[in-house]
């Protein structure tokens, strides 16, 4: 289905993105791009149609059927050639099968472009042009490892993926580079990387996402001191839940495979980002399968897994936990980076007790320092504690 394809580029000629974010795009150009992609998604929908398909969502989940298929199928003639040596049948099917998969994957890039189109015209609302700086830098963590369109190694033309520096929290932006996918291909490979550019530090991208309203070493604070037995058990609901539905997570895929990663468990980490990680489900134990992992070594990565299955994001997992016995900086002095860091917090849309509950402050004590702020009204105030005060009375007699 080259015509597919041939759309699908059409609409994203010259736009480079990295999952949902469109990279490098300046502000006054933004409604030009958003147009674009809506005209792409509308020329692929109309053409669909007219060749009597079905919907882009459902040709997407056909097509990774046909995929998983011929990569079984490939896998079991690997296992073969290890244990025996391949026949000559063996050798013509093998060829055949990788043709086909390469064409399944062209197919598949371009039904995933139309659905990041899809996803982005629709919430156009919610987007913004940012510069990534210091105090940004988990907006670029937050999409490490996702599948990035229109990034291309210059020394073999295939896909870049973001990548960054291991071990690291709190990042900063020299510390993120562009890595060729080559890199994991054992018949070619390639180990290309490249420097991000000034350019690929502007995005457009939801800032509707709670996490993203705070600075980055705040968000590190409040999932790796505060939270982490939170953030523990929810990314262990979702391995639970993925085994359940047998169904790997949107927007993560593998490069060589291109099937959505599975999130896995280590047995023995060595700390909360030393815990969790994607892999390809073509993992072999005999190490004769796919090894392709991303590790998820930053506090934003989590919120951008809890967002692929559902979960609402970060913030409204650590939100929805057992609240602890009290506000831990209680009477602590306010600074003007925290202040500012609840206000983004609220105009991203965070209820005042889940600000509460993330910077370990009475929901009183915010309701004040947004009054004081401006962001609230003293009659707001007035009323909110007030009904404040009548759910706490309600528990009490209750109980």
């Amino acid at each position: 289905m080259s015509w597919l394809t041939d759309l699908a580029e059409s609409a994203w000629k010259g736009i480079t993105s990295i999952g949902k974010s469109i990279v490098n795009v300046a502000g006054p150009i933004v409604a030009t791009v958003v147009e674009t992609l809506k005209r792409g998604v509308d020329a692929v929908q109309d053409a669909l149609k007219k060749e009597f398909r079905a919907p882009p969502s459902t040709e997407r989940e056909r097509v990774e059927r046909d995929l998983a298929e011929v990569n079984e199928r490939i896998m079991r003639l690997r296992k073969r050639h290890y244990e025996r040596g391949l026949s000559e049948s063996d050798k013509r099917e093998n060829e055949h099968l990788r043709r086909q998969r390469a064409d399944l994957i062209k197919e598949l890039d371009a039904l995933d472009q139309v659905k990041t189109a899809e996803d982005i015209v629709e919430e156009e609302d919610k987007y913004e042009s940012v510069h990534i700086d210091a105090n940004l830098t988990h907006i670029l963590q937050y999409h490490l490892g996702q599948f990035t369109f229109n990034k291309t190694c210059p020394q073999c033309q295939r896909q870049m993926i973001l990548q960054c520096r291991r071990d690291m929290a709190v990042a900063a932006p020299k510390d993120f580079f562009w890595g060729c996918i080559g890199y994991y291909d054992g018949e070619n490979s390639s180990e290309h990387t490249m420097p991000l550019s000034a350019g690929d530090l502007d995005l457009f991208v939801n800032m509707r996402r709670a996490e993203f309203g705070l600075g980055a070493a705040n968000l590190s604070e409040i999932v790796l001191k505060q939270h982490p037995d939170r953030v523990r058990t929810a990314m262990r609901d979702v391995i639970a839940n993925g085994r359940r539905t047998q169904a790997g997570v949107d927007g993560y895929r593998c490069p060589v495979h291109k099937e959505r990663l599975v999130l896995h468990e280590k047995k023995s980490p060595n700390g909360l980002l030393d815990q969790f990680f994607l892999g390809c489900p073509r993992y072999d134990p005999d190490k004769r399968g796919c090894n392709y992992k991303v590790k998820i070594k930053s506090p934003a990565q989590f919120s951008a897994i809890f967002d692929a299955k559902g979960e609402g994001g970060l913030i409204q997992v650590i939100g929805g936990g057992p609240k602890s016995s009290g506000p831990g900086n209680h009477g602590k002095p306010w600074t003007e980076d925290l202040a500012q860091q609840v206000a983004r917090a609220y105009e991203q849309g965070v209820s005042v007790p889940q600000i509460a509950e993330i910077f370990q402050r009475s929901p009183t004590s915010i309701y004040l320092k947004l009054r004081s702020m401006g962001k609230l009204t003293h009659e707001q105030v007035e009323i909110a504690l007030g009904r404040q005060a009548g759910v706490q009375a309600g528990h009490h007699t209750r109980h």
